[in-house]
């Protein structure tokens, strides 16, 4: 304690009794009775601290159950004083025998608890480790009422003990053994035991008549009883206050903190802390990317995380892509305390050395209060909640902190008031300037204590805090070292996925926009005028403010005496220039509500050619598609007048059968011509606006039969692996450009590859392991370095002979129709990029 214990006071009644004569030599202290209530007020903070201590009590007795009820209605005579108020509690532990009432409740500072804890022993039943210690949790009582009925009984015992304390007199002016302690007992056939304490005479019982009590007495609750890990514990607190019953469960904190974008947990044992962080995707959502990804230039799917860490395979060794449960990745770390590794083997005790606070673990969870991140999270997520988006901010802020809890205990002074910081996570961030690094207003977190393991780090005698010595101060070092290598890492993360945002957008089929970049500058301008509107109600207020300013100080100067006739001539040269700026204003009004006109006729204009430029692009890759499509023609038609040719040469040894092998080579042909010919059905005119809903897995299927023939005569493998098949819904003639585009480039460098001495096979993949996510790729030379960055623009090709305009088209389509296309960052044996993605998320159906 930082001050000392202080038992009297001046206001301390004097008793004086009368004294006969000494008999013998011997006499003995006594004790006013008000030193017991005082005891209590030093030690027993407040009500809250009264209740744990009480509710403690029902822990270290075995049960698995405490009853507490506060009825601030409940009124009762006796003996002409009105009680108001009663605080009921109930535990099914293991009960008190008349010897434990006696040398226990009725002797202050005589716990069996503490010599339990010596021993290491713990209570039968459940093996708990005591929290209390002291012999002083009793005294609880006389803060919270002033008068006590206790009900107890030891289990398979048919002794029932009642206990009645009048907490109230020992503020009479009289020694303690002068106060009556009543105890009765009865016979009981149940074998079961309890605890049952029943407080009446509240002491400010007017504060529990409030409505707000009721959320008083919930957060009172969650400081007593840790709402971590509710569900693990064989100990649960019910909780009433005037019948109405305290959710105690919390299922409202189990949901924040599963809302949380990351957690980190630390756990300690022998001079290691091992660090795991959990990472949503959710936790890159910064202002920056948050924008990318509403502007759908960017989506963290499992195929990017996998791209992700591919691309920092040197800069992020150890983390792990972890999509289960809402994660996306799991990272591991550790800090090791070399001075906390030492022991000594062989001894008694070799698990501490001097300053080793013991095992524990502790929990960080994180948040966010960006209202642009708030307000995606709540759009993002479909399921059910229980908290609205107002409340979210309030939710976190009542239980911000980090908590220290032994045995599901919460250890009060940590985590919330003046000592709430105590790791001091804000003051580091502000000192460091590092303002991404976790602040305590922002963070749930709790620290995970067992008496038994951690019996070192010993609580005050007023329950506040620990005592400060070498084990606190290892303890708090553990922690402040391991969350300082939590914000490095942090910040390392995150650094890098911005960086590969950046770069991922860079490489995306967004170059449509170099085009048609008209929209968004429109929109701009508009939001600028409309930024204008203020400013013109302020000139219109100075223009007229100036007209009246001039009108009085004219008035003043005509009634002045002796004006020099200079003052006038000002006077009116003044006059003039504000009419001139008025005009001028005038004119500028005018002339902005014109710009307003000629802005809404621009963007009726750009509607229009944006129409007419979608019909251009589906036109042009369709014409792309069609052209390749002529050569094939061209190519079958050559045969098919080839084998006819040969059958006229040489019809004199034709026989019936091989002309009936010739008409089925040419119903074949033709049958394929005619297929091929139905794959472009879907680009004409007439359907080409029509949007369809059909299988990937079947597209991508009758993708690969229409490269059959020329895979087999390329002798190009063409790979297809559907893990998750899905549907979407858009312009399936589109889609077919896009993927005709992407293999005949594929065909082009895998044939150059192979020609200078890349590969000795050619390969073409295609892969779905991702709802809604599409990659395609080759084993082929990849994507030059020095066009990667403008691959998407037109007219730019390393193909001889190229236009450059494929990719261009396609990406154009893509966008058009709500879908996406990037190129990746993973790179090849040969240091190019080379695997495209699809996103068809947006057009899921």
């Amino acid at each position: 304690m930082s001050e000392q214990l202080t038992l009297f006071d001046y206001n301390s009644d004097y008793l004086e009794d009368k004294v006969n004569e000494l008999e013998g030599v011997n006499s003995s202290f006594r004790v006013h009775a008000s030193l017991i209530y005082k005891l209590g007020e030093s030690l027993i903070t407040d009500e809250i601290t009264a209740l744990s201590e009480l509710i403690k009590n029902a822990y270290d007795a075995d049960a698995t159950m405490c009853f507490l009820s506060i009825d601030s209605k409940y009124s009762e005579m006796v003996e002409g004083m009105e009680w108001k108020g009663k605080i009921e509690l109930y535990d099914n532990g293991c009960g008190m025998d008349l010897n434990t009432i006696i040398n226990g409740w009725l002797t202050l500072s005589n716990s069996p608890k503490k010599k339990m804890k010596k021993e290491q022993r713990t209570t039968p039943k459940y093996h708990r480790y005591p929290l209390g210690d002291k012999g002083l949790g009793r005294l609880s009582v006389q803060k919270l009422g002033r008068n006590m009925m206790m009900i107890t009984k030891a289990e398979n015992s048919i002794r029932e003990y009642t206990v009645l304390i009048p907490w109230g007199d020992f503020l009479k002016n009289t020694t303690i053994d002068q106060i009556p302690v009543k105890i009765t007992e009865r016979e009981v056939v149940d074998k079961k035991s309890y605890t049952r304490i029943v407080i009446k005479d509240l002491v400010g019982n007017e504060r529990w008549e409030e409505a707000e009590q009721v959320n008083v007495l919930t957060n009172s609750i969650g400081k007593i009883v840790s709402p971590f890990r509710t569900g693990e514990g064989k100990f649960k607190v019910i909780a009433k206050i005037n019948g109405q019953e305290i959710e105690t469960a919390n299922a409202v904190f189990d949901e924040l903190l599963q809302s949380a974008r990351a957690k980190h947990t630390v756990n300690y044992s022998k001079g290691i802390a091992q660090i795991k962080s959990e990472y949503k995707s959710t936790f890159f959502y910064c202002r920056d990317v948050l924008e990318k990804v509403k502007d759908n230039e960017f989506k963290l799917t499992q195929a990017a995380l996998k791209d992700f860490l591919k691309v920092n395979n040197k800069k992020l060794t150890n983390i792990e892509i972890h999509c289960e449960e809402g994660k996306a990745l799991e990272a591991i770390d550790e800090c090791i305390f070399d001075d906390l590794m030492i022991r000594n083997r062989g001894s008694e005790n070799d698990n501490l050395v001097i300053g080793d606070p013991g095992v524990f673990e502790c929990e960080i969870y994180e948040y966010s209060f960006d209202q642009g991140y708030l307000d995606f999270y709540y759009q993002d997520i479909s399921y059910e909640r229980l908290i609205d988006r107002d409340e979210y901010r309030g939710f976190v802020e009542r239980f911000h902190g980090i908590k220290v809890v032994r045995d599901g205990f919460v250890v009060q002074g940590f985590g919330e008031g003046e000592g709430g910081d105590w790791l001091g996570l804000t003051s580091s961030s502000k000192t460091t300037g590092n303002f991404f690094d976790l602040r305590n207003d922002s963070v749930i977190g709790c620290v995970f204590l067992s008496g038994n393991r951690n019996a070192v780090l010993k609580e005050t005698t007023n329950r506040e805090g620990f005592v400060e010595d070498e084990y606190y101060h290892s303890f708090k070092r553990i922690l402040t070292e391991s969350v300082k290598r939590i914000n490095r890492n942090r910040r390392k993360l995150n650094d890098a996925m911005k960086s590969y945002v950046i770069n991922s957008v860079a490489s995306t089929g967004t170059v449509g926009d170099n085009v048609l970049s008209f929209k968004p500058v429109i929109e701009q301008i508009r939001e600028d005028i409309k930024e204008t509107t203020p400013l013109v109600a302020r000139g219109k207020e100075h223009i007229s403010a100036a007209k009246e300013n001039y009108r009085i100080a004219k008035e003043e100067i005509e009634s002045s005496p002796f004006i020099a006739p200079e003052v006038n001539e000002k006077l009116a040269e003044l006059s003039r220039n504000i009419d001139s700026i008025s005009e001028e204003y005038s004119r500028l009004l005018v002339e902005r509500n014109q710009l307003t006109k000629k802005l809404d006729a621009i963007n009726l204009d750009f509607e229009k050619i944006n129409e007419r430029l979608k019909d251009l692009f589906e036109l042009a890759g369709l014409g792309i598609s069609v052209e390749l499509f002529a050569h094939e023609f061209e190519s079958s038609v050559r045969s098919i007048r080839i084998k006819n040719q040969q059958i006229v040469n040489s019809q004199s040894n034709q026989t019936v059968d091989s002309l009936v092998k010739h008409i089925n080579y040419i119903s074949f042909s033709l049958e394929a011509l005619r297929k091929q010919m139905s794959y472009f059905n879907p680009g004409l005119k007439f359907v080409r606006a029509e949007k369809q809903v059909f299988s990937i897995g079947e597209f991508l299927e009758e993708h690969k039969s229409f490269y059959k023939e020329r895979c087999l005569n390329e002798e190009i493998a063409f790979v297809l692996n559907v893990k998750d098949n899905f549907k979407v819904k858009l312009n399936r003639g589109m889609l077919n450009q896009v993927f005709d585009n992407l293999f005949n480039n594929s065909e082009y460098w895998l044939d150059f590859s192979l020609k200078i001495g890349l590969l000795d096979e050619k390969e073409y993949n295609i892969e779905i392991q991702e709802k809604g996510i599409i990659h395609i790729w080759d084993n082929g030379i990849g994507i030059s370095q020095d066009i990667e960055k403008r691959l998407f623009e037109p007219f730019e090709s390393k193909k001889q002979g190229g236009r450059g305009l494929g990719l261009y088209i396609a990406a154009s389509n893509l966008k058009y129709n709500k879908a996406r296309i990037r190129v990746l960052g993973e790179r090849n044996k040969h240091g190019n990029i080379y695997k495209f993605e699809i996103d068809l998320s947006q057009v899921l159906h």
